[in-house]
């Protein structure tokens, strides 16, 4: 072997090591930021929105409100779920009547900020053979489907 064609041979085998050294360095950091994004690494505490809640139990009816941050708290009661397969993991406790998994999530009107339950999330309407309507906010009428068809245009 030659001089030239070692020094050629030498300079391949560094700039391998350079692309590989960059590469892990790029997969580290890109590992990390993910890693940061998945759980957390901030210490911002994330924002506290209320959430709207409306018990399905028809001698009840209790609506009530909790913070984002309670409702990701709570843990997915896995024994009721295995018993109740059907019913819906979103669904929590009616602090009124005790009843367990009885109440779901309401819509927040983004007109006059009141919350609602749609259609959709009521079991009671489901059960019909009736077209489901398009939520409506029952307090102002705001259509919430034309809301946000005006107010988020797709791009």
């Amino acid at each position: 072997m030659t001089l030239r064609s070692r020094r050629q041979a030498r300079a391949a085998v560094s700039r391998q090591m350079v692309v590989t050294v960059v590469l892990v360095v790029f997969i580290t950091v890109s590992m990390a930021y993910n890693w940061s994004l998945m759980f957390g690494g901030s210490e911002t505490p994330p924002r506290e929105v209320e959430i709207g809640f409306q018990c399905l139990n028809p001698r009840c009816n209790h609506e009530f409100t909790m913070l984002n941050t309670e409702y990701q708290a709570r843990t997915v009661d896995m024994e009721f779920m295995q018993k109740n397969p059907g019913r819906s993991t979103d669904m929590v406790d009616c602090p009124k009547c005790q009843q367990q998994h009885s109440a779901v999530q309401q819509l927040r009107c983004p007109s006059c900020e009141k919350f609602f339950l749609a259609s959709k999330s009521n079991p009671r309407v489901l059960g019909t053979n009736e077209s489901i309507p398009p939520p409506v906010c029952p307090h102002c009428g705001t259509d919430m489907n034309k809301w946000h068809r005006e107010n988020h245009p797709q791009d």
